[in-house]
């Protein structure tokens, strides 16, 4: 079984519609005003962009959408205190899920948990996100301590793990370093007792991919396990890949890229996602980034910045 979570930036025009699919689909809306809600070329913008992003979610709720969840800010960010304002004047309104990003110790749970229940701000279910190198570090006490019924499955963000390490360029689903956070995680949290949440798939349109991604998390979490989407497409193979359980054969990733990449390699690779991203003039596209129908993360474009910059300090 799959529980789909799609991430999605709010168009209000056209949410209604999009949210009455989603539930017919069983699929779990996130509202997201973090990852998706910035563009890393323009960072005098993202405030700007992130305070539309929540009069759109803050009109759409007060037009009658139930059943929402959020992505809000890193409580260490200024703009998470502008998140908490949003749903404090959001008041009464229940949040189906709050995904916490960069959890790194048990105490920034219950922090968060301190604030809602001080600003009376109301969620069904936390879900904790495991994406830097202090949360990997921490995640056996982080799952070992008592935590509340409301925290049912830790959640997987590879792209923030990678920029935080200090990657470049990143790891993603074809290499083994990928493959064996995902073996320590998914172990950990199942063991603990919780469902396993796993990373975005940025190849959007490499549906093939996708499923044997799918297939290799699904044979490591017999019981279950929740997944990240990116658009509606996403969310219907992971669908379709539900309803063809046991009559299927999907063929799982065992091929990986070990490739070392020399300096020149790294930089052009670097200059290319740079260029890319600064294609980006539509608001509408900001966070998003493609280059050859992939997905380049916003973190991966400051990985980028942040290589090129060490070597002409070299």
């Amino acid at each position: 079984m799959i529980e789909i979570f799609q991430f999605t930036k709010l168009d209000a025009a056209r949410f209604a519609g999009f949210l009455s699919h989603a539930a017919e689909s069983r699929v779990n809306i996130i509202v997201d005003v973090e990852d998706s809600v910035q563009n890393p070329s323009k960072p005098q913008d993202n405030v700007r962009l992130k305070g539309q992003a929540r009069e759109a979610i803050a009109s759409v709720i007060q037009n009658g959408a139930e059943g929402l969840g959020i992505r809000i800010n890193a409580a260490s960010s200024d703009e998470f205190h502008h998140d908490i304002a949003m749903m404090r004047q959001l008041s009464g309104y229940c949040w189906r899920y709050v995904i916490i990003p960069k959890c790194e110790q048990q105490s920034d749970i219950e922090y968060l948990r301190a604030i809602f229940s001080q600003e009376e701000i109301l969620t069904d279910e936390w879900v904790p996100i495991i994406e830097t190198q202090a949360g990997m570090r921490n995640l056996r006490n982080i799952v070992a301590a008592p935590m509340a019924d409301n925290i049912r499955r830790i959640a997987f963000g590879h792209s923030d793990l990678n920029y935080d390490a200090g990657y470049f360029p990143f790891f993603h689903e074809t290499t083994h370093q990928y493959w064996h956070w995902v073996n320590e995680l998914t172990t950990i949290v199942q063991n603990a007792g919780y469902q396993y949440f796993h990373s975005a798939f940025l190849g959007v349109h490499n549906t093939q991919g996708f499923k044997s991604v799918l297939s290799n998390i699904a044979r490591r979490c017999p019981r279950g396990f929740s997944q990240t989407t990116l658009s509606p497409k996403q969310s219907e193979v992971c669908l379709d890949f539900v309803r063809g359980a046991g009559t299927q054969q999907i063929a799982v990733m065992t091929e990986f890229d070990e490739k070392e990449y020399t300096n020149e390699e790294r930089i052009n690779i670097a200059r290319s996602i740079i260029h890319a991203w600064s294609a980006v003039t539509s608001e509408r596209h900001t966070g998003l980034c493609f280059d050859n129908g992939r997905l380049i993360a916003p973190h991966e474009y400051l990985a980028a910045q942040r290589f090129l910059q060490s070597m002409r300090s070299a």
